[in-house]
């Protein structure tokens, strides 16, 4: 059994068209494909997987539909379409329920996204939504019942922690994008979660060194080539350990002094694998400054009289000249800390200390979000406020040294 696509207009064409584009093959007059194996189509600049999965009242059928951005997506989600419907979870609109359309939905996306991102999907719809929300059906799941339970998680009750507001966040907006895909596929007519909101909750400050701590890590980090270059790394940059760990030799730029993020390492399947996409999807370029750009020269003339060569390029390697594996260099981060006797951060809380202190140092919101690739100015603010308290303060007295100041010509009296 292999999928098919019929492109539009809906002339049945054999095998391979020029354009490469898999379309369904002739068949003898007489002759019907299986019922159940689904179908692809061409459509816009996208394709669409489709399969199946009842009839209406009037005997016209109802379909379970897929959206794809190219034709091997496609190929692959009507494959999973083709397993779930074997395993009798496609139901029909009228009875599907919730946990079971988010079931499907991840399975028709596991191939699609990161397998970070994808962790990070099935945690959430496994711990938060199927829990609560799993057994009501798709078609009468209301804005108040998602509401409930954002509100629920933010005030879960005596003895028991709220939920941090991006993790609430997370948890809407996994929902809303599932639930997206439903409206498209005309299972609802609109989406339940458009005006739900997070709650504000009681800022935390996120934990970060201060200047001297920053310092003594420097000076501590600078002794140890392996593990101490990419501390500084993530320390002079506030990129994310990923990205970090997924910096290539041919992405630092050492005429210009900069460094392109465009990839990161990530475990999939217990393999160590580099993936050319940052979070966002979107590639960045850091300035390198003078102490960093020393740092990455001895680097590279270290792995060079070492003979490290890894097949992607890596330029953070461990003492062994092998990928670098978080957990590794969080438990020598750790050993690098107590060095330096200061508290044990976390590489993340690296990337806090780079944000923090940079904008103490020159309040540009707009320069700490594209040095951290932010999606949206308003997250940085939100994540960073109590560092533009600081800077605020710097300018109420440069304001004041302003006011003060006698005008020119005049004199004072």
């Amino acid at each position: 059994m292999y999928p098919y696509v019929q492109t539009r207009p809906r002339k049945i064409t054999p095998a391979f068209t020029p354009s490469g584009v898999y379309v369904l093959p002739l068949m003898a007059k007489g002759k019907h494909r299986d019922k159940g194996t689904g179908s692809i189509f061409k459509e816009g600049t996208g394709y669409r997987a489709q399969i199946v999965i009842g009839y209406d009242s009037n005997g016209r059928p109802k379909y379970k539909r897929v959206r794809c951005k190219s034709h091997k997506e496609a190929v692959e989600a009507l494959k999973t379409l083709q397993s779930l419907q074997g395993q009798d979870r496609l139901a029909s609109p009228s009875t599907l329920r919730l946990g079971a359309y988010l079931d499907q939905w991840l399975a028709t996306r596991e191939t699609r996204i990161a397998p970070n991102t994808y962790r990070q999907y099935e945690w959430i719809v496994r711990m938060h939504l199927n829990p609560s929300l799993g057994h009501l059906k798709l078609t009468e799941l209301k804005r108040a019942a998602i509401q409930s339970l954002i509100d629920a998680k933010a005030n879960p009750g005596a003895g028991k922690e709220p939920l941090a507001r991006n993790t609430l966040r997370t948890i809407r907006n996994i929902l809303h994008k599932a639930l997206n895909d439903a409206v498209r596929d005309e299972i609802i007519p609109t989406n339940p979660a458009n005006l739900v909101e997070v709650p504000k909750l009681p800022g935390s400050v996120r934990d970060f060194l201060d200047r001297e701590q920053a310092q003594r890590l420097i000076e501590e980090a600078k002794q140890d080539r392996a593990i101490g270059t990419l501390a500084l790394f993530l320390l002079y940059t506030g990129v994310r350990i990923g990205e970090g760990t997924g910096v290539r030799w041919q992405d630092i730029d050492f005429d210009r002094r900069e460094v392109r993020i465009c990839g990161q390492l990530q475990r999939v399947k217990g393999k160590l694998e580099y993936r050319p996409t940052t979070k966002t999807n979107q590639d960045r370029v850091i300035p390198i400054n003078g102490t960093l750009y020393g740092e990455l020269l001895q680097l590279r003339q270290r792995h060079e009289a070492m003979r490290f060569d890894d097949p992607d390029g890596l330029a953070f390697l461990n003492q062994f000249g092998r990928r670098m594996d978080q957990k590794y260099f969080l438990n020598h981060l750790a050993r690098l800390c107590r060095q330096a006797g200061i508290k044990v951060v976390s590489p993340h809380e690296l990337r806090h200390t780079a944000a923090t202190i940079g904008l103490m140092a020159n309040g540009n919101l707009h320069a700490v979000k594209e040095l951290l690739g932010h999606s949206q100015v308003s997250l940085t603010a939100d994540l960073y406020g109590h560092a533009l308290l600081e800077s605020k303060r710097g300018l109420t007295n440069d304001l004041e040294e302003a006011f003060q100041a006698t005008p020119s010509g005049q004199v004072g009296g």
